[in-house]
């Protein structure tokens, strides 16, 4: 509904439904919306602002949160990567030359498990037939346009958190 014209009001009536209060002192929602009103009646400003509560519940609802993985002690060494795992999803964690890191465990290849695989000049190596992939962007190192998701991950006191989104 992003700029569209409202017109008389018909599409912004469907969109905040009914009035919650409809007094007939107050200027009905087609004066509100045309502007022919003195003011804007409080019952439209409340359903507004009930509309935009639920809005922004359901944007806090669809952002995704961290979970914790591992521990810290938990982690791969340095150049080194490992599987975690949360609920049905397994996870690659790699320690890229001092830099934790998080990606699908999944190779495109043929369905290597990167987390039992190695770290070589920077890049995280499938143990079964050597593909590479970049651990920041998680892209393949012969072709950019095969890539691996990679997650946001973080250390807080002894948790490691990754994003895991939908």
């Amino acid at each position: 509904m992003c700029g569209e014209n409202i017109g008389d009001g018909n599409n912004l009536r469907w969109f905040l439904g009914p009035r919650i209060n409809t007094h007939a002192s107050e200027p009905d929602l087609d004066q509100a919306v045309t502007g022919s009103a003195q003011s804007v009646p409080p019952t439209f400003l409340r359903r507004v602002l009930q509309l935009l509560d639920s809005v922004k519940s359901a944007a806090e609802q669809k952002m995704a949160t961290f979970v914790k993985i591992a521990s810290k002690g938990e982690l791969p060494g340095l150049d080194e990567a490992k599987e975690f795992t949360y609920g049905e999803k397994t996870i690659c964690v790699a320690n890229v030359e001092g830099t934790i890191t998080a990606m699908d465990n999944v190779c495109l290849h043929r369905g290597g498990p990167m987390g039992q695989g190695l770290v070589e000049d920077g890049k995280i190596v499938c143990p079964w037939h050597g593909w590479q992939y970049d651990p920041k962007s998680g892209a393949a190192v012969h072709n950019a346009a095969a890539r691996l998701k990679v997650y946001p991950i973080k250390v807080e006191g002894e948790d490691v958190l990754v994003e895991l989104g939908d």
